[in-house]
């Protein structure tokens, strides 16, 4: 499990999931799942280049009550997000 430190916490990824050349809905779909596999409290770490997808992603947790952690854009814009099963 590797570690990240988001908003001055250390966060364990329980899960990583690349969904990097995927288009809408899929990046979501994925997340979905894989959260449903976590307990409370766990975090999945999702990679994404679908441009709607940080848009799409606090959407997404807002309706399900899921916490969207952080989300940034690497150099190679790519999405990288950390969201928290609730």
């Amino acid at each position: 499990m590797k570690e990240r430190e988001i908003n001055g916490r250390t966060i364990k990824v329980a899960a990583a999931i690349d969904a990097v050349g995927l288009y809408c809905p899929m990046p979501i779909i994925m997340l979905s799942k894989e959260l449903g596999k976590l307990q409370t409290k766990q975090v999945v770490e999702i990679l994404a280049d679908d441009e709607p997808f940080h848009k799409d992603v606090a959407d997404w947790c807002a309706q399900t009550h899921n916490r969207l952690l952080s989300i940034s854009k690497t150099e190679e814009d790519i999405f990288v997000a950390y969201v928290e099963k609730e």
